[in-house]
């Protein structure tokens, strides 16, 4: 797919492409950076070694999607989308930076999500931090926030475990699924669940995936919170995942302590927290556990495709709007008669219609 830009407005004046190869050099003069905080790669799943990054552009397709506009053989602008199949989302993690135009970004964005409605992508999503020129780029690309986050960080070096009542604690394990399934419904608004559907594989990631180990704390007999992590590797790193159910702050705090003491045993020195503005019970267990806010965040989304309503006489064909009948004829309200086409599966003999006065 080529488009040529307008040329008004710092709107681009090269063509967008999908990435191939002979943009290889240009990546490394120019590199992509985050939009969403320097938790977002781990969140994202988006970290790419350079032998994948050479098969994504050579193939372009896969997981790993970007788009360039590009004058001749100068970069203007990039971004690098992660294409979720199974979820039918997109996601912005990385663009070039702030010094690219607003307005030749903002373009880019847009036609990249052009891109994303032609393969059947309803949506495409990003993570972007509040005080980040590129922002202004998304927005006047169509992209609308859904929810806001706010970033906090803890450090495990001399971290010492928050005060709270001895909830029972326990690893997750994968049976606990639909626990864990209820406890999100409990605490993610319908709306969100929308825009970010995800597969079990994904869902369960933090908690049974592989090099992860989830904390369950039960109140009674029932799961009150998850406590999961993400990391990479041996890194020092790592990004904490809770669930809670409303009004469940201690039992928030002691999976989360029980978290911190395994993730430092091995070797973990800092752990990031996203908190949507919607869960106030994960702020207050940030609070007491010594997390601190560095960022906010907006959640955006950008809807690729719109429903149509059918045209009327469309639904009239498949017999689903009927219409006032009078001795079997279809007539309209000011008193002319429809003309006399049988519906579909309409068997029954012709009449001639009455006005209206002859009611």
């Amino acid at each position: 797919m080529v488009a040529k830009g307008s040329g008004r407005g710092g709107a681009l004046t090269g063509a967008l492409r999908p990435a191939h190869l002979r943009d290889l050099l240009a990546f490394r003069s120019q590199p992509l950076t985050m939009v969403g905080g320097p938790s977002a790669d781990l969140e994202s799943d988006c970290l790419l070694s350079a032998p994948a990054l050479v098969l994504a552009l050579a193939t372009g397709l896969g997981r790993h999607r970007f788009f360039v506009a590009a004058l001749g053989n100068q970069l203007k602008a990039a971004v690098h989308i992660i294409a979720d199949a199974p979820a039918k989302r997109w996601e912005v993690v990385r663009s070039t930076s702030q010094a690219t135009g607003v307005g030749q970004l903002a373009e880019l964005l847009g036609r990249a999500t052009h891109a994303g409605g032609a393969e059947d992508i309803p949506r495409v999503v990003a993570r972007v931090l509040e005080d980040d020129p590129r922002r202004v780029a998304f927005e006047e690309a169509g992209f609308r926030p859904y929810a806001n986050e706010t970033l906090l960080v803890a450090d495990l070096t001399n971290w010492e475990p928050a005060p709270g009542d001895a909830a029972f604690t326990r690893p997750c394990r994968r049976s606990d699924e639909y626990m864990l399934q209820r406890l999100y419904t409990a605490s993610a608004p319908q709306g969100v669940r929308q825009i970010e559907p995800m597969t079990p594989g994904e869902f369960l990631r933090p908690y049974v995936g592989r090099g992860s180990r989830g904390v369950i704390a039960e109140e009674g007999s029932e799961v009150a919170a998850a406590a999961g992590f993400l990391r990479l590797g041996g890194s020092q790193v790592a990004v904490l995942r809770l669930l809670l159910r409303p009004d469940t702050v201690a039992a928030g705090v002691a999976a989360t302590n029980r978290q911190f003491l395994t993730l430092r045993e091995h070797g973990v020195r800092t752990v990031w927290l996203p908190a949507r503005d919607y869960s106030s019970d994960v702020l207050a267990v940030a609070r007491q556990c010594g997390f601190e806010p560095v960022a906010v965040r907006r959640l955006l989304v950008k809807q690729t495709t719109a429903l149509v309503k059918q045209p009327v006489f469309a639904r009239l064909r498949e017999g689903t709007v009927p219409l006032p009948a009078v001795n079997g004829s279809r007539l309209v309200h000011n008193g002319s008669h429809v003309p006399q086409c049988r519906l579909r599966g309409d068997t029954r003999p012709r009449r001639r219609a009455l006005p209206l006065s002859a009611q």
